[in-house]
């Protein structure tokens, strides 16, 4: 795309270099202390730039609660390097929106009782959560059954339920 169409191009993830760099670091740093990694040096006039990833599998999940407030007020305090959190006004809701980017280290669950814990704390109250697509069968498997309910969980929700109907 770089050399046809004359869009910069930025990596994310595991790079040839033995880097890795995230893709909030593309967004932040692209053509300031950034350089693309293929093509011109300057954004196209009509088409921007692009990133190309490779990583591993992200979850993304939410926790619906009281208030807007308590959503902004928790949502830094969850973040880390295995997730991403924004404190969101949906609609007449709240959500702590979380990308689980190592799922396998902090999952659903993690994720649930850290935004409850925090969110209690702010002296707000959870009122439901949500996986958005799929998640990997062993993430799910990792969390006891009698808790999927509580975290909007299923085993109709796996990648690989999803792939067995396509089958």
């Amino acid at each position: 795309m770089s050399a046809t169409l004359g869009v910069p191009t930025f990596l994310y993830g595991p790079l040839p270099s033995g880097e890795n760099r995230t893709l909030p670091q593309v967004r932040r740093h692209a053509f300031d202390d950034l350089p693309p990694d293929f093509g011109p040096l300057r954004p196209h006039p009509t088409a921007g730039a692009t990133s190309v990833g490779a990583r591993s599998v992200l979850v993304a999940y939410n926790v619906w609660v009281s208030s807007v407030e308590v959503a902004r007020q928790v949502a830094p305090l969850v973040r880390a390097p295995a997730v991403r959190a924004l404190g969101l006004a949906v609609g007449r809701g709240a959500q702590v929106s979380c990308n689980l980017v190592n799922p396998a280290q902090v999952g659903p669950a993690q994720a649930y009782d850290a935004v409850r814990g925090l969110v209690e704390e702010a002296g707000g109250t959870v009122v439901g959560a949500e996986l958005v697509g799929l998640l990997p069968e062993a993430v799910l498997r990792a969390i006891p059954g009698f808790r999927w309910a509580e975290l909007g969980l299923s085993a109709e929700r796996t990648v690989e339920a999803r792939l067995a109907e396509m089958a």
